[in-house]
């Protein structure tokens, strides 16, 4: 039941994915990884889920605030690897994309190592459950506001809430947790309201869930 719940938080039918999840940045790595770490402070029947139903909003607000604590440093790799596709699709314009570099087996050697270099950072965060602010401190001051100014873009550009907006933070973050309750009990009990359904566009920043 867990594990249909937390793949919720990617997207389904009835939900957008949330900003920074996505299964291209190891959206379902950090999800199941961050799972089985706070499971085991949990008790043997204890879950998040259980037929059809939350069990805990407690335990499951605790888990969400803990994949939260890594958002920053995902839209920040994901920044980085943005900016260096553009510079390598600079250098190509100007060769008229005839590539002179590495084989297709360096380049891929080089992207496994990079994603397993990622992955040793979101398991490090895991476990110190905290942000590392040496993680960017080579990256440049642009890069690092990028990052940090996301999310009041995003909110601005995507739902035109700005950050005096309590109110409609709170109804867009009840909204999407309503809609994570609804879409569990219709997988497992089949609809539970024929009225509901989720009056945005977009989801929450994770770390505002």
């Amino acid at each position: 039941d867990d594990f249909v719940f937390m793949t919720f938080l990617v997207g389904n039918d009835f939900l957008p994915h949330l900003p920074s999840m996505d299964i291209s940045d190891g959206a379902f790595d950090l999800l199941f990884n961050t799972y089985k770490e706070q499971r085991q402070k949990w008790g043997d029947n204890e879950y998040l889920t259980d037929a059809g139903n939350v069990t805990d909003y407690a335990r499951l607000e605790a888990y969400i605030s803990v994949i939260g604590d890594a958002e920053n440093d995902i839209l920040e790799n994901r920044e980085e690897n943005e900016a260096k596709f553009l510079k390598k699709k600079r250098r190509w314009d100007k060769r008229d994309g005839k590539p002179d570099g590495p084989s297709d087996m360096q380049i891929a050697e080089a992207e496994k190592s990079k994603q397993n270099d990622y992955m040793s950072v979101i398991e490090t965060m895991l476990e110190k459950h905290t942000l590392n602010g040496n993680f960017v401190d080579g990256w440049s001051p642009v890069m690092k506001e990028n990052a940090k100014d996301f999310k009041g873009r995003y909110y601005y550009e995507k739902l035109k809430l700005t950050p005096a907006d309590v109110e409609g933070h709170l109804k867009l973050r009840q909204a999407y947790i309503e809609g994570l309750v609804w879409c569990l009990a219709y997988y497992y009990r089949g609809c539970i309201s024929w009225g509901w359904f989720y009056p945005y566009h977009y989801g929450p920043m994770l770390s505002d869930l």
